[in-house]
């Protein structure tokens, strides 16, 4: 598969001695994307751009009802998967002085040696948010992931927290998120994976929920990991994998074995 996620794979339908193996190379141009919609929303960018193309300068330095707004550094970031695209993002945003919390369902990072505050389980997901001001999500999405960040965990977030989702976009609750975002339960969001996708012509409304409408999220097309590197990386080590099989050699990266 030219990709890392395989939820389209319908492992029982493959014949017996099949063999499926993904590729990476994404997790740089990922953690890359995390950072840059981070520092949008934190410093409200995106608002200040607006607001200045229409002659207002919306800066805590002329309105003393704008907040001034936080940096990273200091931000406590929760990390809901912590894998290749996790761990390349903690490097970021580490170097920008935030601090760290990685949930897998295994709980078996180890947190001193990824210099973080403290890692574990899916069962602490609500402790991690409450000490936190953002979430990260990448866990691939399963039946045991699906919604595993609904109200309850937004509510844990706070006002005050954002979100960033390059998982997939059901491992969020939809309407839980929507509502969240629209009743400002949470600060904002970006949202790069979606609950519906277009066809090969490029057109179509990422939800059935209204969220181009409103103003705290940046909304993308699946397209935080589509960058030449990404795609140079990944032709390489599929053209080694192709080798490798024609060689009788085992294969990198096989996710299903039939």
């Amino acid at each position: 598969m030219g990709g890392a996620g395989y939820d389209g794979i319908d492992a029982s339908a493959l014949p017996a001695g099949a063999v499926c193996a993904n590729t990476f190379h994404h997790e740089s141009s990922i953690a890359e994307h995390i950072a840059a919609v981070l520092v949008a929303l934190r410093r409200n960018l995106i608002g200040q751009d607006a607001a200045l193309r229409s002659g207002v300068w919306s800066s805590s330095v002329y309105s003393s009802e704008i907040r001034q707004p936080e940096t990273l550094r200091g931000a406590v970031v929760t990390f809901l998967g912590f894998g290749h695209i996790g761990g390349a993002a903690w490097s970021l945003l580490r170097a920008f002085g935030a601090e760290g919390i990685a949930i897998t369902r295994s709980g078996s990072v180890d947190a001193q040696a990824n210099s973080l505050r403290w890692a574990g389980t899916t069962e602490r997901l609500g402790e991690a948010l409450s000490e936190s001001d953002i979430l990260v999500v990448s866990i691939p999405l399963t039946e045991q992931t699906t919604g595993i960040v609904g109200a309850a965990e937004l509510d844990d977030l706070g006002p005050d927290g954002l979100l960033v989702n390059i998982a997939r976009g059901p491992v969020v609750a939809e309407a839980a998120l929507y509502e969240a975002l629209k009743d400002r339960r949470i600060a904002g969001a970006a949202i790069d994976v979606w609950y519906q996708y277009p066809g090969t012509d490029g057109r179509g409304d990422p939800s059935t929920l209204p969220f181009g409408r409103l103003d705290n999220v940046i909304m993308t097309p699946h397209s935080s990991g589509v960058t030449a590197e990404t795609f140079r990386s990944r032709a390489l080590e599929i053209a080694e994998n192709i080798t490798r099989l024609s060689t009788n050699q085992p294969l990198k990266n096989v996710v299903i074995s039939r």
